[in-house]
């Protein structure tokens, strides 16, 4: 029982973070709704997609020790399951999201859109930026129907690569400086920040 208590809790914090189009209260016990869940951000929710855009016919993630407690070495980053794995658990998609990237993939209740090293802002190398997974999953929305779409899940977690690459190319960058980019996102630099808001949520609604 105890187990069955922090597996919700762990799972309702997470929820409780994530973005809903229209928000859906899940209570221990109550039966979740069967709709899709959609991923986008970097390595923590990479499902797979980076193997297919590396050069390397076998990039390190789809080798062990990658996958090693599940004995499946997946294109993930992880040594088996990655945070979206627990989320479609709890929302009952049989074997999770598959990546939006892999041919013939099942997306029937929902896809992973996130590669790993993506970016918000430049231009990363075998991977994509968030515009570009946005612009994938548009590319893929006619597959599902609009309330079916309304109804389902979408997690975003990215930024990390942003930063690091702002501390490889301003490695003497005062304090003043790294809190100014910290504050504006480094967004103003290359895009409104209003504009890139404006234009991310008017593909959701």
């Amino acid at each position: 029982m105890a187990g069955k208590f922090s597996f919700v809790s762990v799972m309702g914090a997470l929820l409780v973070l994530t973005i809903f189009h229209d928000p859906i209260i899940v209570d221990a016990g109550q039966g979740v709704p069967e709709v899709a869940l959609f991923t986008f951000g970097d390595s923590y929710y990479d499902a797979g997609n980076k193997a297919f855009l590396s050069k390397n016919k076998n990039p390190p993630q789809t080798l062990w020790p990658y996958g090693k407690s599940r004995d499946d070495p997946n294109g993930k980053f992880s040594d088996g399951y990655i945070v979206p794995d627990f989320i479609a658990e709890f929302m009952s998609i049989p074997n999770g999201i598959p990546p939006a990237l892999k041919p013939g993939a099942n997306v029937s209740r929902g896809a992973s859109f996130a590669v790993a090293d993506a970016s918000i802002l430049g231009a990363p190398a075998e991977s994509m930026t968030l515009n570009q997974q946005v612009n994938k999953f548009r590319s893929m929305i006619s597959t599902w129907s609009d309330d079916y779409i309304e109804k389902s899940l979408f997690m975003i977690y990215i930024g990390t690569e942003d930063y690091l690459n702002f501390t490889k190319t301003n490695p003497t960058a005062t304090a003043s400086a790294q809190q100014a980019f910290v504050i504006s996102d480094g967004i103003p630099t290359k895009q409104g920040s209003s504009e890139f808001s404006d234009d991310f949520s008017t593909t959701f609604r």
